[in-house]
């Protein structure tokens, strides 16, 4: 049987209560594994927080990840530089 080298999995955190209010963190993780090679790469990052208050209204906060928009911007950059680098340098 052939086995997906890549699983995304979202995942439910403990619920932590918190003045009457119960919260709970979800996280999806990406599991790259390929076929033949030992070991292999997990990511995992925030999506949201569930919100559950004692009057039963409930409500998800998205989690804006800070982190990977700075480094997309970062490799965005870098692309960039090395293109421009490379452009130059051909000129001559």
């Amino acid at each position: 049987m052939v086995q997906p080298f890549i699983h995304i999995r979202t995942n439910v955190g403990k619920a932590v209560n918190i003045d009457g209010s119960t919260v709970v963190p979800i996280a999806r993780s990406v599991h790259i594994q390929l076929p033949l090679v030992p070991g292999g790469f997990i990511w995992n990052r925030p999506i949201a927080v569930l919100v559950r208050h004692s009057d039963g209204t409930e409500y998800t906060l998205p989690v804006h990840d800070v982190t990977r928009r700075l480094q997309v911007l970062a490799l965005t950059i870098g692309i960039s530089g090395a293109l421009l680098f490379w452009l130059a340098r051909r000129g001559r």
